[in-house]
């Protein structure tokens, strides 16, 4: 049986993986990893161990980028319980692809999206209402990473490396619409503060958290 843990909310989506890891232990079941290298011996049921098959449970992290491994995965035998944590796959070609397995999809909230496309100078009270209001629902540290890649798509837009990006046309135009509003410069700037942001609530070097911190981002770059 294929298990993928997959979906925008990468942190919800890892947390899972870890509890389902966790669940199988209690369980009494035998752990093994496997990365793209030992993914053949896995599927083939040649792999190295003397523990009973039935006993154990692989598990694995972003291998479906790779078309080899995603061929491999698709002569998975239900025999064997197979767990991945997919962060780069698309979870709507794991579906198409791997209609046999259990896919658990955590998606971030629409209002993200929505917030995200708001991020355009000279719009900070509302944009600081609506930061307030997705805070509630939103892990601090997922909004930051979600702002982060906001702007640095928008970064890619404005030098005209939009190709590097590999998203879907409709998404493209609304990231040129929005990159629009911004300075380059200014871009560069705010993407710069985004990760003094992270550096700071990772070594407990600044006086603010995350939230706190980008109210006063948002107050003085919108």
């Amino acid at each position: 049986m294929l298990t993928i843990y997959c979906g925008d909310d990468i942190v919800t989506s890892r947390e899972n993986y870890f509890n389902c890891r966790e669940r199988f232990i209690e369980k009494g079941s035998e752990i093994i990893n496997f990365n793209s290298q030992s993914l053949g011996e896995v599927i083939s049921g040649s792999f190295n161990t003397s523990l009973f098959m039935d006993n154990l449970v692989f598990f694995g992290e972003n291998l479906f980028s790779l078309k080899k491994n995603r061929d491999k995965l698709l002569k998975a035998t239900t025999d064997i319980d197979l767990v991945v944590w997919e962060e780069k796959y698309d979870p709507r070609d794991l579906k198409r692809q791997f209609s046999q397995a259990k896919l658990i999809i955590s998606k971030l909230p629409d209002n993200l999206f929505t917030f995200l496309d708001s991020i355009i100078p000279g719009r900070k009270k509302s944009l600081l209402e609506s930061h307030h209001r997705i805070d509630e629902t939103i892990e601090p540290n997922m909004l930051l990473f979600m702002l982060q890649k906001r702007i640095k798509q928008l970064i890619f837009v404005s030098m005209g490396n939009e190709s590097a990006l590999k998203l879907a046309s409709w998404q493209l135009s609304r990231l040129k619409t929005q990159s629009t509003y911004w300075d380059s410069q200014k871009l560069l700037l705010f993407y710069d503060k985004l990760f003094a942001i992270e550096k700071n609530n990772k070594t407990s070097y600044g006086h603010y958290s995350i939230s706190q911190s980008l109210d006063i981002l948002f107050c003085y770059y919108l």
